[in-house]
């Protein structure tokens, strides 16, 4: 049964780890390379984290889709209506849905739902900036 990555995240003024994320869903997800991020919008990003992005949604979408096909944005502080979305989308095409974002994030907006949902969640170590690349 082939993957499907999935990741909920700002991805305000691109950096080295927004890179390094997408990288490691990627490994998820072999052979396949089904990677999707959910982008909250600025309001969400406020009622969620206490500020307001940098760059515009739009901006941080154009930012997201040089890493990934699928940004789908959320115009919610609850995502759990796309993640259900999501996970029914994996289903009917016979793929399983997994949850990837960094172990200093595993509280997030609509973690519950994919617990209800039994979606695996995996947490990997946020790089120091640089190290990523230190052996490549």
């Amino acid at each position: 049964m082939s993957k499907s990555a999935i990741t909920y995240g700002v991805f305000d003024c691109l950096k080295e780890e927004h890179f390094h994320l997408i990288k490691e869903m990627r490994k998820s997800v072999l052979p396949g390379t089904d990677v999707a991020v959910v982008m909250p919008d600025d309001y969400a990003c406020f009622v969620n984290n206490g500020y307001f992005p940098v760059q515009i949604l739009d901006h941080r979408y154009r930012n997201a889709s040089y890493l990934c096909k699928k940004v789908i944005k959320s115009f919610s502080e609850k995502p759990d209506a796309l993640f259900e979305f999501l996970f029914q989308e994996a289903q009917k095409e016979g793929r399983r849905l997994i949850y990837v974002g960094y172990d200093d994030e595993k509280e997030f907006p609509g973690k519950a739902k994919l617990q209800d949902l039994k979606v695996p969640l995996k947490f990997i170590k946020r790089p120091k900036y640089g190290e990523e690349t230190k052996n490549n």
